[in-house]
């Protein structure tokens, strides 16, 4: 257990996020530039991460308000 651990940010999900990001297509920066990003810069990999987490969070706190108008709305309606 406590060996050291390789790669753990190379989840697939992660790897999709930013292929889609930078290397979709043939004039993408990450095609262009592919000097750049091999190996892959840990700050492209925590710009990620940190999308991600913002895109989650809305989506909670989204979710949590329409809730939260269809909970007042079914108690005013009682």
């Amino acid at each position: 257990m406590g060996g050291k651990r390789h790669n753990p940010y190379r989840h697939p999900s992660i790897q999709k996020t930013i292929n889609t990001t930078l290397f979709r297509n043939k004039d993408d920066v990450g095609v262009v530039h592919h000097e750049h990003f091999s190996p892959m810069p840990i700050l492209i990999i925590a710009l990620t991460l940190t999308l991600v987490m913002s895109i989650v969070t809305d989506f909670i706190l989204v979710r949590t308000e329409y809730e939260g108008i269809i909970s007042i709305d079914r108690v005013g309606h009682q």
